[in-house]
């Protein structure tokens, strides 16, 4: 999946967490991107898969999402994907257009939205 999705959604991710950050997927083109999940049972499936040793499902608050969100573009991590697996992801978001809604939005008065 190539395009970068800056349309707005009703999505509240899970992510898998360890002490190195958050779970990763290598897209086609090299680059790295933010793996999360739009339900459990998908992170946990995908964790299993990757052999991914002591991570921590969690569904994070917006605000804790934000915060990983622009820790991730912080190390050059600059896309998410929805529901990867081993051979595709289902949608690709462009983290800095995420960021710069939110922040314009939270500067404009509007709650916290995707």
């Amino acid at each position: 999946m190539d395009d970068l999705s800056s349309e707005s959604v009703n999505l509240q991710p899970w992510l898998l967490l360890s002490d190195a950050g958050p779970a990763c997927w290598q897209m086609q083109d090299d680059r790295i991107a933010l793996a999360m999940f739009t339900d459990q049972a998908k992170a946990e499936q995908y964790a299993n898969d990757a052999q991914l040793q002591n991570s921590q499902c969690l569904q994070p608050s917006p605000i804790d999402l934000v915060r990983t969100m622009a820790m991730c573009v912080e190390g050059a991590i600059e896309v998410a994907v929805l529901d990867p697996d081993q051979k595709s992801a289902r949608r690709v978001f462009d983290l800095p257009v995420i960021l710069k809604k939110v922040r314009d939005d939270l500067r404009a008065g509007k709650p916290l939205t995707w």
